[in-house]
This record gives C-alpha cells, structure tokens and sequence, in this order.
C-alpha cells in the first residue's frame, strides 16, 4: 500500500479551496460558465473559447494553490481559459479578476501606475498605455512584453561579462526568443467600487489570437445576481425585474430561494410538489446531506426534497466505537460487520495511521491475507458533497491518478457518492482506491478501501453487508 491515501491527499487539496468559498457562502455576482462560454453579468460581456481551452473557475492547480490568499486580498477569480502547446513553447491564457478598489478610483490606481513607470525610464518601449472597447464597454489597457523586458535586464546584468564571438551569437539569439516569449496584456474597468480586469498573458506567436479574442466577445445583458445595501442579494432577470417566489442558481451551483420580495430565505421549510425542501442559514437549498433541525434529523436527496420516513431524533456526535468485529457509529447511524481475519483500530489522526488529512478519528480494518486496508474517517466540511466530488475528479489528473468511474449507491439506507480511482505502483502492479462519501451536519464522512489486484467482488460483499446502527 501507498504510505499515503490519493483521496486523503487530493481531498486535502480540495478542502483548502472550498475553505475559501464557503467564506463567500452568499452569491458573489462572477460569471456563470457553462462549458466554453463564459457569461459575466457584472462585466457585461459573454465569451466563447474555441476548441483546445480548458475554461473554468479556478485555474486548475494554479487556481487552487493561489485562491485562498487571493481571496484574502479581497480578490476574485472570476474564470481562466487557457491553450498550451508545451511541445512548440506556445500558449495563450486568459482570466477574469475581480479586486475591491478599497474606496479608490481606478483614475487614480492608473495615474500611480504612470508616475511609477514613468520614474523608470527602462519601461518606455516595452510598456504601453490607453484604452480599448470591449464588447461595447470602454477599459484601461496596459500592454507589457515582459520577455524583452527580462532580456534587457540580462543584458545589463550581462554587460561587464567577456564573451567569445560564438558565445555572443549564443547569447543574442537567446536574447532575441526571450524577447517573444512573454507578453501580458491588462484590461480594467471600475464596475460598482471594484475593479474588473481582463488579463491575458501569451506567448509572441499568439498576440493575432489574443486580440481575436478580445474582438469576438459580445454584450450580455442576461440574468445573474445583483447587490444593493438595501436589498442585499438578489436576482435580476434579463427582462430587468427581479426574482420573486422561485429557485435562483448562484455562480457556483448553489441554489436559493427567494422570497416574495426577492430576497434570500434562510433557515426556512419550503413545500414543492406535495413534498418538503429546505433551505440552510446560508441560504442555500440543502442536497445530499443528512442535517439536524430543531432537534430532529433528516436526510435529503439530490432534487433536495426529504427522504420520508427519515426522520429520527438527532444525536451527539460521536467517532462510534468498536466491539469485537464490529464498528458502530449511532450519530452516522451506521453499523459495520467484518470478517474475523480483520483486524479493527481507532485511529489516533496521525500520518501513519491512514487518515484523511485534518480528519478528527479513524478506524480502520486489514486483512493481510487478501490486501485491504478500509478507514473511515470524518472531517469538517461545509461546502456541498457535489462541489466535493466535482473538483475531485477535476484535479484527478494532477497527483497521476485515473478516475474509473464515479455515481450514487445506497448502503444502510442512505445514499453515498463515491469515486473509484487507480494508480501504478512502482513495481508495476496496479492499486485501487474506492471512496464513499456522505454528508451529515457539517461533517464529511469517508468510507475508503485501498487494494491491489481483482478484489471488487470481496469489496462489493463487504459494502453490501453495511447496516444502521443497533
């Protein structure tokens, strides 16, 4: 087995970057992105990439370990689209940002960036400064060749060094592919006490793409969410009227109900189709969790309506105890049966024993005759189950693990999402790791079967067997 667990690792990952959206909790007013298109109704724009970018929120690996200290910094990645071609050494990215001005206005955020390079005389041909229209909206523009500014630097640096004649044609053509190598373009706009940029970094080979880019992005004057001091969040139509009485999605797939002033509902009981949703103090419609009111405790589906029959009295939590072969849990009202050859540990949370990064208590069974090793492991967690699993498969790629397949299954009585992935040890042989996954209250229960070889039917007798809790 792996000294340690891919899920346990990318889910770490996972949690850090959905640690800085539940932060927002209410809707942010960034673009919604369906696919390659892009639509903002706070900048007014809709976008469509063409084939070969990959378009999405946060930027992938980049997104994810800069999103938290951005977020910090009152700035917002609105989406990244980008096109790599690392085996011709040319790309082309570009990103929407959102940054709270602080009470400055962007005139004067601009005349500190001109008297700034304007003290450096070094900048003058490799920077330029004006104005463009896109998508019928006027922005800044500064326009910087980073790679020939790096070579001038270089050359500086490089000045007082003897060179032979080979050497120097060497170094000039070095200089000479530098210079092409880099360029950053910003747009900025002040748009409700932020600043809202368009950057574009790309290689020289793409400077024609990049403005094609810019010139086929169209106005969008479609729905999306809308803040005032008075009437806090709300959605606006296209139509130009508010939401009233209905479901609205947020930028990241949360959904809310407003009421019949077109305001956000909270902690709230609402009747749809002769069943019962709800909505949590977030606001947000509860989905795929097992969530305590008033001192009751009920489960909800993926549509979000309560599971009937589901209620119980709630239950203290607790990290469930074993007893002989068997693990129980009455808060996660699961009980587990293993085989005798098992053997059962509390975990105490430490690296060794297997745990779910930042995970409160582990337990776990193994049977060295056969090759599996099963925790189960809770961690704090406030985000949706969905966005979980979602970013899961997407950073997959990233720690060298394939995704074989993911969806719903029911085990005790309750639905869990689960995710099963393989990897190539170093000796060449082939490990699975199968993950459950189910939400209750603000914790994130895992249930995850690390193996090696064809063990899928021992495992599927084992999941089978999974009971509440006696």
């Amino acid at each position: 087995m792996r000294g340690k667990r891919f899920t346990a690792v990318l889910l770490s990952a996972v949690l850090t970057a959905a640690g800085a959206m539940t932060a927002w909790a209410l809707p942010t007013g960034l673009s919604t992105i369906a696919g390659s298109t892009v639509r903002s109704s706070m900048a007014g724009f809709e976008a469509t990439f063409p084939a070969g970018f990959e378009v999405g929120r946060y930027g992938g690996n980049l997104g994810l370990d800069y999103l938290s200290y951005m977020e910090e910094d009152g700035v917002k990645i609105d989406f990244i689209a980008a096109a790599i071609d690392e085996e011709n050494e040319s790309y082309l990215a570009m990103a929407g940002i959102v940054a709270d001005l602080e009470g400055e206005s962007l005139e004067g955020v601009m005349q500190e960036m001109l008297q700034m390079l304007g003290q450096d005389a070094s900048y003058g041909s490799y920077v330029a400064m004006g104005t463009a229209g896109i998508a019928g909206a006027g922005y800044y523009s500064v326009k910087i060749n980073y790679g020939a500014l790096m070579a001038q630097y270089m050359s500086a640096w490089m000045g007082s060094y003897d060179m032979t004649p080979e050497e120097k044609q060497e170094y000039d053509a070095y200089m000479e592919e530098l210079s092409n190598r880099m360029f950053l373009d910003v747009y900025m706009r002040e748009i409700g006490g932020n600043c809202y940029m368009l950057v574009q970094i790309y290689s020289g080979d793409q400077a024609g793409n990049a403005a094609l880019l810019l010139s086929q992005m169209q106005p969008y004057a479609g729905g999306g969410w809308s803040y005032t001091e008075a009437g806090g969040w709300q959605y606006l139509h296209g139509d130009g009227t508010f939401g009233t009485n209905e479901w609205a999605l947020d930028e990241n797939g949360l959904t809310y109900r407003l009421d019949g002033n077109g305001q956000i509902m909270y902690k709230a009981w609402i009747e749809e189709n002769g069943r019962w949703k709800y909505v949590d103090e977030f606001g947000h419609m509860v989905t795929n969790l097992t969530k305590t009111i008033d001192g009751s405790q009920y489960t909800f589906d993926a549509q979000g309506y309560m599971v009937e029959g589901s209620q119980r009295p709630a239950q203290a939590y607790e990290t469930g105890t074993i007893s002989g072969k068997t693990y129980s849990n009455r808060w996660a009202n699961l009980f587990m049966k293993f085989p005798e050859a098992a053997e059962l540990m509390l975990g105490d949370g430490s690296y060794y024993s297997y745990p779910l990064e930042a995970g409160e208590n582990m337990y776990y069974w193994y049977d060295g005759g056969t090759g599996y090793l099963l925790t189960i492991d809770y961690t704090d967690s406030t985000q949706q189950l969905d966005r979980y699993l979602e970013w899961l498969i997407d950073y997959a790629g990233y720690y060298d693990y394939t995704v074989d397949s993911t969806g719903t299954v029911n085990m005790g009585g309750y639905e869990y999402k689960y995710i099963k992935t393989s990897g190539q040890n170093s000796d060449g042989t082939t490990e699975h790791e199968d993950t459950y996954f189910r939400q209750i209250d603000g914790k994130l229960m895992e249930i995850s079967i690390e193996y090696t070889g064809d063990r899928q039917a021992t495992i599927d007798q084992i999941l089978s067997a999974i009971e509440q809790a006696r």
